[in-house]
């Protein structure tokens, strides 16, 4: 792997091999809680929702896995009576509470593969290559989990240089604003946590960039959290 493939990479599978061997266990929550969560709407049903919401306090170290047997019991129990379409999404809720949180990052990656696909076939036209259909879900469901593996972790290729005065500035106004944004996701907020660090002296352009892109953000983004590391 070098700098050109991480930015260029769509095989989740293998961006996801390559930062396993350095990511942190909550990193690796954070993916899998990404990779389900880029499909929200489609969780109908609050045991689903709340999966996720507590796979995602236990990555930012607020919720203790051990809380999570009863939650995963009937969840388990959602998974085998799911209607037909929704077999991958439910079993994504179970997956990501796995104890290894590598084993849920992957898990959850192949059961939203599988999910575009199947959606794939469902909506293949009448008279319609099919198998081309589900290649092209497969592809794009790939190429946006890498967005949610870059999301998380930073470009392993530009170290970053941070500085702690920066959340200390102005009565620590940018800390004050950076734990709201963390504990709501709030991430419309986060260009203006850009300007406030910039107000107190942070140019590191990789941060304040990533921070000003209008979407694709999630719980976990890197920004945050290495910011968070430095309060």
């Amino acid at each position: 792997m070098d700098e050109r493939l991480w930015n260029a990479c769509t095989e989740s599978a293998a961006l996801l091999d390559y930062v396993a061997t350095f990511a942190s266990a909550s990193q690796l929550r954070w993916m899998a809680c990404g990779f389900v969560r880029r499909h929200w709407p489609l969780l109908r049903f609050v045991r689903q929702q709340n999966a996720i919401r507590f796979a995602e306090r236990w990555a930012a170290g607020q919720a203790n896995g051990e809380d999570g047997p009863a939650l995963l019991e009937s969840l388990q129990l959602d998974a085998i009576n799911a209607p037909m379409f929704e077999t991958h999404l439910f079993q994504a809720a179970v997956d990501v509470l796995q104890e290894s949180a590598l084993e849920a990052a992957r898990l959850c990656r192949e059961r939203m593969i599988q999910h575009a696909a199947q959606e794939a076939a469902y909506e293949t036209p009448p008279g319609s290559n099919e198998s081309r259909y589900i290649q092209q879900a497969r592809v794009a469901e790939s190429h946006g989990q890498c967005d949610v593996v870059r999301e998380i972790i930073a470009n392993p290729f530009r170290p970053l240089s941070l500085q702690r005065h920066w959340l200390r500035h102005q009565d620590g106004a940018a800390a004050h604003l950076l734990l709201l944004i963390r504990s709501e996701q709030r991430f419309t907020d986060l260009a203006i946590l850009a300007d406030a660090l910039e107000d107190a002296g942070c140019s590191e352009q990789a941060l304040l960039e990533h921070l000003r892109q209008p979407q694709g953000h999630l719980g976990g983004c890197w920004a945050l959290e290495a910011l968070h590391a430095l309060l």
